[in-house]
């Protein structure tokens, strides 16, 4: 979560430095030269372009509603296991027969573990084509 925050707000930095650069390129000024980051390492300079400077916040803005919903996914499914629920609470068989229905290979909702220990739902699907869900 904390690595989502952290990406998030350099982007809005980044953002703020942006639309300074803007005004500053409106005004006729010359852009300031970007400083080094907290890790040491030089910033990309930005263009002198204001059309390319206003195109990359857009960029930027997308790029942070993108990071803001994997956080939000991520903080919703942590404590998700759909795993567990095929395993203990699903009938292999019942998943089996939907993936064989939908064309769907086995091999992308089964483990191969999971596949070997559920042999016997496979077997008695392949002998019952006609098994209902």
């Amino acid at each position: 979560m904390e690595k989502f925050t952290k990406q998030i707000t350099d982007v809005q930095d980044e953002i703020k430095e942006l639309h300074e650069h803007i005004k500053r390129l409106e005004q006729g000024k010359k852009p300031k030269k970007r400083g080094k980051k907290d890790t040491g390492e030089d910033k990309a300079e930005f263009s002198t372009n204001i059309e390319t400077c206003e195109k990359r916040v857009t960029t930027l803005k997308k790029k942070i509603r993108t990071l803001e919903i994997k956080q939000k996914v991520k903080h919703t499914t942590k404590e998700v296991s759909t795993s567990t629920s095929k395993v203990n609470y699903i009938d292999p068989r019942i998943t089996i027969a939907w993936c064989k229905k939908r064309g769907i290979d086995t091999r992308k909702i089964f483990a191969k573990q999971m596949r070997d220990k559920f042999s016997w739902a496979f077997a008695e699907i392949d002998d019952n084509p006609g098994f209902i869900f």
